[in-house]
């Protein structure tokens, strides 16, 4: 691996607390990570592991109060503004990222902040509805949109930008599957045509088997980070950390228990369903 990709984002033992009186609640323990470009990421963890903490780190919404975070060897700190035009963000609720009447408009509104020109906005517009199969609802009201499509237009926003990396904080927390799915199609879409990595941080598993690699945190540290089937198979490991497995890795567990030779590697639906279909074709 060089350098160059090695250096893309980095975490160099970071720690970050909040300061309550005289204590010190600590969110963020020592965490040291390389990210590398073009690969979409996972992030894992219960309810206050600190994995929504340190995604706000990585475009400078938080700043950590020991060790350093980089942007191609570029301290973080140092780059809080110029941050958000190489890493995007996007919150739980798109509402909070919708800001104007209509889809364009929406789209719009960060690449005027940029002071692009209107032939400039108007490609970009049309690259980033494109990109995200929202293309057809240009000129429609964003409180007409259903959940997915709005999530859909707040990374058409981002993405407008043209960041090198985009950070997803549960995006789908509050989608109903179909918006999930959409939502999904999208992530593996910005990888797949425009080399974007993705950071995703969710508590959905059957998400986190799409992805490149998987990192699990608990207590402000990380406990796993590898590839998809090697964490999916420490299940007694993530059952401590307050996680489940995928279920498309519990039912390939559970025929196996019940003596049937199958494939423990299946982590996708359509994965499993292939396995079982080869077994019923015997």
């Amino acid at each position: 691996m060089s350098d160059e990709k090695k250096n893309f984002l980095k975490c160099d033992d970071v720690s970050f607390y909040y300061k309550n009186s005289e204590q010190k609640e600590t969110i963020l323990n020592h965490i040291n990570l390389d990210i590398t470009p073009g690969s979409i990421i996972a992030i894992l963890g219960h309810n206050g592991s600190g994995k929504s903490t340190l995604a706000k780190h990585f475009n400078g919404v938080l700043v950590s109060k020991s060790g350093e975070l980089y942007f191609n060897d570029s301290k973080i700190r140092d780059m809080r503004i110029e941050i958000k035009k190489h890493i995007g963000m996007v919150f739980q609720n798109p509402d909070n990222q919708i800001v104007a009447s209509t889809v364009q408009e929406d789209v719009a509104f960060g690449l005027q902040n940029l002071g692009l020109e209107s032939e400039e906005i108007r490609i970009r517009i049309d690259e980033a509805l494109e990109a995200v199969s929202m293309k057809d609802y240009a000129n429609w009201d964003t409180h007409k949109l259903s959940g997915g499509q709005k999530q859909r237009i707040a990374i058409a926003g981002i993405l407008a930008m043209k960041p090198e990396c985009i950070v997803l904080d549960e995006p789908t927390s509050m989608l109903d599957p179909q918006g999930r799915k959409e939502v999904m199609a999208v992530i593996q879409q910005l990888r797949k045509k425009f080399g974007i990595t993705v950071i995703l941080i969710t508590h959905f598993m059957e998400e986190a088997v799409e992805c490149d690699r998987v990192i699990v945190m608990k207590h402000g540290t990380v406990l796993m980070d590898d590839i998809p089937s090697k964490v999916f198979n420490r299940d007694i490991e993530l059952k401590n950390a307050g996680l489940k497995i995928p279920q498309s890795i519990q039912l390939m567990q559970l025929l196996r228990s019940e003596g049937i030779d199958i494939s423990l590697n299946c982590l996708t639906e359509a994965q499993c369903i292939d396995e079982i279909y080869k077994l019923l074709e015997v």
